[in-house]
């Protein structure tokens, strides 16, 4: 009954995700909508429209039918290895399917831009260099922060060093140390990121990307410390004598979710912030790089030096691919995948 609850749990946390990522994507980020930048007026046109419904239809079409195909795993309960396989195929399927219908969209909407000629102001990413920005060091969260998680993963490392730890002990603490430097990587990219221009006004994009970085950092603070918190009370629990692994994975699952609410939040306060200076100065996104996008999820623009950007798609932040520090990233988040999979593969 317990790993039924804990891969129901995984369905509906994966099927959540996907649903508010895509709820969010229909709704406009300023004058920018599922990843195009259009003008205002050309928010309300017929077209566009129809479009914006077509892709409300299609998610929630894919999310009924991967609910549905959710329900062979009810009668795989009692064969883990089985569940376990066909639960990762029906992830990857559902993250493929809404992938395609994202750039399906996308390229929908991109080209009925092209076919009206809907651009907007200057094609390309502006960026401020003004005395004033130099004091951009100052906004985001401190980065002496983390000094709180890196406490918190140090006590299963000294506790190793009194008690001999086994292969699962160093297993969780690598992953909980590999997990705070990618957090703290990611902490400094948005601390040291360039101000980017959504408005022609200098102090509007000064307060916005004060907000913008204040807020990123803060939120990979506070997911670093819960990371750290996690993998701790995880190390113990698989100590204990008697406790069911499942159990273990199951308590986890509140670190993802309590990740995706973080998020979320971010994203949320950023975005409000932004709509409201640009509705004020009745001002639209003074940039237009669509072209830079692929299918309006991955971004991979080899003239701008930010590693990180926000979503076109959805909620949070994504990699510009161009970047050396993008790459890296990728290759860190691979390394703690593979970590992660031998640690279940293992313990299993």
């Amino acid at each position: 009954m317990t790993i039924l609850i804990t891969f129901a749990f995984v369905i509906a946390i994966t099927l959540i995700a996907f649903a508010v990522i895509n709820l969010a994507a229909s709704k406009p980020n300023g004058n920018i909508l599922l990843g195009v930048t259009l003008p205002y007026d050309a928010l309300n046109d017929v077209a566009v429209s129809e479009i914006l419904s077509g892709f409300r239809k299609s998610f929630i079409i894919s999310i009924v039918v991967f609910l549905l195909l959710g329900a062979p795993m009810l009668l795989l309960y009692e064969n883990v290895p089985v569940l376990t396989g066909y639960l990762m195929v029906w992830v990857s399927a559902c993250a493929y399917t809404n992938y395609r219908i994202v750039t399906k969209h996308f390229d929908k909407l991109y080209s009925l831009k092209q076919e009206k000629q809907w651009w907007v102001g200057e094609r390309n990413i502006l960026t401020i260099d003004t005395e004033v920005s130099r004091l951009k060091s100052r906004f985001p969260i401190s980065a002496i922060w983390y000094l709180i998680p890196l406490i918190i993963t140090m006590i299963p490392f000294v506790w190793m060093l009194i008690d001999a730890g086994s292969v699962t002990d160093w297993s969780v603490v690598l992953s909980s140390v590999i997990m705070l430097a990618l957090f703290f990587l990611v902490h400094i990219i948005f601390s040291k990121s360039r101000t980017t221009a959504p408005s022609e006004d200098t102090q509007v994009n000064i307060a916005l990307n004060q907000v913008f970085k204040r807020e990123w950092t803060k939120c990979t603070v506070i997911l670093a410390t819960l990371n750290s918190l996690f993998f701790t009370a995880l190390f113990f629990l698989l100590r204990v004598e008697g406790i069911d692994f499942v159990v273990s994975i199951a308590a986890s699952s509140v670190f993802p979710l309590a990740m995706i609410m973080l998020v979320l939040n971010a994203h949320s306060k950023i975005r409000r912030e932004r709509n409201n200076m640009l509705r004020l100065r009745n001002e639209e996104v003074c940039t237009d790089d669509d072209i830079y996008w692929k299918g309006g999820v991955f971004y991979y623009n080899p003239n701008d030096g930010k590693v990180m950007v926000e979503k076109r798609v959805g909620i949070g932040m994504t990699i510009n691919l161009a970047t050396l520090g993008g790459k890296a990233i990728i290759v860190l988040i691979l390394l703690v995948l593979i970590a992660t999979l031998g640690l279940t593969l293992f313990l299993s």
